[in-house]
């Protein structure tokens, strides 16, 4: 985890896949997802960030081949450019 100010980028391990359960559980913790229409809210510092969640790497079961594969997908342009402007 690194941290921000208020703000921190946090890597979750999930099992089941379900992004909503990180959603729901952040909001719980007292710490929303930034940009998260419906269990964040506006932050003033960043009003028109879209929902700030990633899958850096997704394992899964294809079932034409019948075997799991992995992909990875490098950090959006739309990250990088906060955590930018986070830095100064």
């Amino acid at each position: 985890m690194r941290i921000y100010g208020n703000y921190s980028l946090v890597l979750f391990r999930i099992h089941t896949g379900r992004t909503h359960q990180i959603r729901v559980h952040s909001r719980y913790l007292g710490c929303p997802v930034l940009g998260d229409p419906i269990y964040g809210k506006k932050d003033v510092n960043f009003p028109d960030a879209t929902l700030m969640l990633h899958a850096k790497k997704l394992r899964i079961r294809l079932p034409e081949e019948g075997r799991f594969r992995t992909f990875k997908a490098p950090l959006p342009g739309r990250f990088k450019k906060i955590i930018c402007e986070l830095r100064k």
